[in-house]
């Protein structure tokens, strides 16, 4: 069972890591970073770079996995609120 959970976890961790990726869809759409909070992006961004961080010290592999992704969308959802900031 455990095994079997892990791997939904990785699924469903990486798809979290993606959030971000709406509300660059959004902006990108609208041309406009308006209504997006470049301070709670930031406190996104520093939670994922922590758990990642905490994966990295414990060697797991699904907190790294998702976590890195996460930082990825995270520093792409950061830079277009601040390209699309008018």
């Amino acid at each position: 069972m455990l095994r079997i959970w892990s791997k939904v976890t990785i699924v469903v961790g990486a798809l979290m890591g993606t959030v971000p990726l709406f509300h660059v869809w959004e902006m990108y759409t609208v041309h406009s970073s308006k209504g997006q909070s470049l301070a709670g992006a930031l406190f996104f961004e520093f939670g994922v770079i922590t758990w990642l961080i905490y994966g990295l010290l414990r060697k797991d592999r699904i907190i790294m996995i998702c976590n890195s992704i996460a930082v990825f969308f995270g520093f792409t959802y950061i830079c277009a609120i601040i390209y699309y900031s008018s």
